[in-house]
């Protein structure tokens, strides 16, 4: 059985219409509410409100790698709009805008190889087009694609050591062409040289998409040196070294 946002937000107002009738019954007949009947109801909407904003609202994530560095650095804790690519009430849409995903957003999704990780990466290619990469330049319908101030393309260790084959670096720098199928999308990680996206696990089907990046709430490096510490004094200096405050409240275009 589905349960939907509309059932959702029939079920809260038919049930706080019920609750006014019942209010207005026990106030005529003088009924006094139990305090910890009331405390449990409390805690009982607070914790459905919560769950109904994690799931249809706004979800905190943590970067673990850095596939979209530079736009995202590991350590950052963003937060992701999962309403803006979601279908909601009509009586909603002034409040809660919705859009389909398009060129350049930076997508949270469930990765499509194992469904209990997320992956966030920038969509590049859009439905029913013709998608090529030929030596790093990303092409949709003979147009160039690029994101000059967010790609980058820096040298992996293994890249830096000769221990990469020709042939790898070849099928990462190209692809295609191909025509990305109805209702899928192509992703690619801004450091285009350390990410596993499209190029290797393919296009990206639509329903796995949870939402768009917000922004960077906070963020805290991950130097090894900067987690070196002697004393109450010096621990608690590591502890604000290690913040990066000027990422505090970033929005991630």
């Amino acid at each position: 059985m589905s349960f939907g946002l509309d059932d959702l937000f029939n079920f809260i107002f038919k049930k706080r219409e019920k609750d006014k009738e019942t209010e207005k019954g026990k106030a005529k007949s003088g009924f006094k509410k139990n305090p910890t009947r009331e405390m449990i109801e409390m805690i009982i909407f607070a914790v459905v409100l919560a769950l109904f904003i994690r799931t249809y609202v706004i979800q905190a994530f943590k970067i673990p790698t850095g596939s979209m560095e530079s736009t995202l650095l590991v350590g950052d804790h963003i937060l992701v709009n999962k309403f803006i690519f979601s279908p909601v009430p009509s009586f909603l849409k002034f409040l809660m805008p919705t859009k389909e995903p398009d060129r350049g957003d930076i997508t949270v999704f469930k990765y499509p190889d194992n469904m209990t990780r997320d992956f966030v990466k920038r969509l590049i290619g859009l439905p029913n087009e013709e998608l090529k990469i030929v030596n790093k330049k990303v092409y949709a319908n003979g147009e160039r694609i690029e994101f000059k101030d967010k790609e980058q393309y820096i040298k992996t260790e293994l890249e830096k050591k000769h221990l990469l084959s020709p042939s790898h670096i070849y099928r990462r720098d190209n692809f295609g062409p191909e025509i990305i199928p109805e209702n899928h999308y192509f992703m690619m990680g801004d450091n285009r040289n350390n990410s596993s996206d499209s190029r290797v696990w393919g296009f990206l089907d639509r329903k796995l998409i949870k939402g768009r990046v917000l922004l960077v709430y906070f963020s805290v490096t991950t130097d090894k040196e900067m987690l070196n510490y002697k004393g109450k004094k010096t621990f608690l200096k590591s502890i604000l070294n290690r913040i990066r405050w000027n990422r505090f409240c970033k929005i991630i275009k």
